[in-house]
């Protein structure tokens, strides 16, 4: 059934056996750091509290993401088997002006990030109806409103669980 949220699911689609595969698998930030790309949730398995090194309270386990995606096809709509529909957030590559860093931030228009007559967010996007960002589910059953205008590296590093670096104020 349709709905209006996305799993955080690291560097995970639909595609992928199990969660367990971005368990050891890194990748780089813009700034050049690395990374592990494991987030709270994936295919057959989630994340027990002992794996939220990061603090469940730095980690977000749930995105709010609107129905209105670039293609329709790829709507949050849970159990689909379609690609990158119930999971989102960023999938950072280490070139800081790549499309896939621009495609991932909240709310972001595919149109400002190269992608000609495509205004909708992507299917990964966290994304909302509400101006400015939209709400996540922290690990430790907090809910915040995210910024759309949020530090790219912050938002990284609050959507994997095994990063191991210090989150700031966000």
């Amino acid at each position: 059934a349709p709905n209006c949220y996305m799993l955080a699911g690291g560097g995970l689609g639909e595609g992928y056996r199990s969660w367990g595969v971005y368990g050891g698998s890194n990748t780089a930030l813009p700034d050049g750091t690395t990374v592990n790309l494991q987030a709270a949730f994936g295919n057959n398995r989630s994340a027990s509290i002992r794996d939220f090194i990061d603090g469940t309270s730095n980690s977000v386990m749930v995105y709010e993401s609107t129905l209105k995606k670039v293609y329709t096809v790829y709507g949050p709509v849970w159990g689909q088997g379609r690609h990158i529909a119930v999971y989102g957030g960023p999938l950072p590559d280490g070139t800081p002006n790549s499309l896939t860093n621009c495609l991932f931030k909240i709310n972001a228009n595919p149109e400002r990030c190269g992608l000609a007559g495509l205004t909708r967010p992507w299917a990964r996007t966290p994304s909302s109806d509400h101006v400015g960002g939209c709400h996540v589910l922290l690990g430790d059953g907090s809910v915040r409103f995210m910024s759309e205008n949020i530090d790219y590296i912050t938002y990284c590093l609050t959507s994997f669980i095994k990063d191991g670096r210090v989150v700031g104020e966000f």
